[in-house]
């Protein structure tokens, strides 16, 4: 008996807080029957004078489409209009863009058959005035769907504030299909995009590369190639008078005027060392100007002890001038070269007269040319 009626008071502390959300749960559902669901206020009709035309463009669009949802608002003059800040969503609409006004950008997007409505512009005594805005949307999903009445603010001349509606406005959103093919296409096969042409990359290349080689080539045998035999002598021709066609020849390269004047001097000065040996039976083979004047002072050839001091002079005068060039890389103007060739000529004559048997008792004039 004692464990019965202790069971039943176990049974009544765990019974107890559940019976009492029922009963809870009972009496709200009674008070909600009770008092009647709150309903939302029809939005207030437009104030006198204020009118609102909606359109879509386009009106019939495929998923995924931007519409155009253009308003114009006919308001009394000294109204003020505000537009709402809208994002995100609106019902099945995705907002994308909005234009609050009181002017639209542009024209209609491209597919409407109709054009945005432009209510025409009125004189500055009209008691009326416009404001239009716009909102882009889109829908993802096919159907039949209205957009939904925007409640928009509106303040008279004196300041009281007052909310207006807009109109529905039907829109039909149909699929990215054609209307008899509904199935889905496989993904078409990778195409095959021709890289560009390499191998005129590679031509260029190759031909640049042997151009490069042949160029080395001909450079190291440009290097080895011996250099070019001067003119032959021969033992029946006279040394004076070698050296004078040896100095016409170097005068008809014209290496001046190509730019090769250092060695025209070099030339220049070994025809005329060959000139003085033969002229005055010196040696002046790697000898110096200076050695060369000297040797020139005891020369006995010609029969004086003693050479004329103008062609000593003449001499010593070219070979300085061949030196400077040589040595000392000085560039000599057109003047000074027609000098130094004209007392080569002069050279190169009293040379020859002094080596004349009839004329080896009588000094030579100078300046012979």
């Amino acid at each position: 008996m004692a464990m019965k009626r202790s069971g039943e008071n176990l049974f009544r502390q765990r019974s107890s807080p559940h019976c009492l959300s029922i009963l809870m749960a009972f009496a709200l559902s009674l008070l909600a029957e009770a008092v009647p669901a709150q309903q939302v206020p029809a939005p207030a009709p437009p104030s006198p004078g204020v009118e609102i035309k909606i359109q879509a463009h386009p009106s019939e669009a495929t998923i995924g489409d931007p519409i155009q949802i253009d308003f114009d608002f006919s308001l009394p003059r000294g109204y003020r209009f505000r537009f709402p800040e809208l994002s995100g969503q609106i019902g099945e609409f995705t907002v994308l863009e909005t234009y609050p006004g009181p002017d639209i950008p542009g024209p209609p997007l491209k597919g409407n058959t109709t054009p945005t409505p432009q209510a025409p512009r009125k004189p500055e005594a009209s008691a009326t005035t416009h404001h239009r805005a716009r909102i882009v949307v889109a829908v993802y999903k096919t159907g039949d769907f209205d957009f939904p009445a925007l409640p928009f603010a509106l303040q008279d001349p004196d300041g009281k504030e007052s909310q207006v509606s807009s109109p529905e406005v039907k829109i039909r959103i149909t699929s990215v299909l054609a209307k008899n093919d509904l199935n889905l296409r496989d993904l078409k096969q990778q195409a095959d995009i021709e890289e560009p042409s390499r191998w005129l990359l590679w031509m260029a290349l190759g031909t640049g590369a042997l151009a490069a080689v042949l160029l080395i080539w001909w450079w190291i045998k440009r290097r080895r190639r011996p250099p070019a035999p001067g003119p032959l002598i021969h033992s029946e021709v006279d040394p004076l008078d070698q050296a004078e066609a040896d100095l016409r020849s170097l005068i008809g390269q014209s290496l001046q005027d190509k730019g090769a004047v250092k060695q025209f001097y070099v030339r220049l000065a070994d025809i005329m060392k060959r000139a003085v040996e033969a002229g005055y039976g010196i040696q002046t083979v790697e000898k110096t100007t200076m050695e060369i004047v000297a040797a020139i002072e005891t020369s006995t050839v010609g029969g004086s002890a003693m050479p004329e001091a103008a062609n000593q002079d003449r001499i010593e005068f070219l070979l300085l001038a061949c030196d400077m060039v040589k040595f000392a890389r000085y560039i000599p103007s057109p003047s000074e070269l027609e000098e130094v060739v004209n007392a080569a000529f002069d050279i190169i004559g009293v040379c020859r007269a002094r080596r004349a048997p009839e004329m080896s008792g009588a000094a030579p004039s100078a300046g012979v040319s």
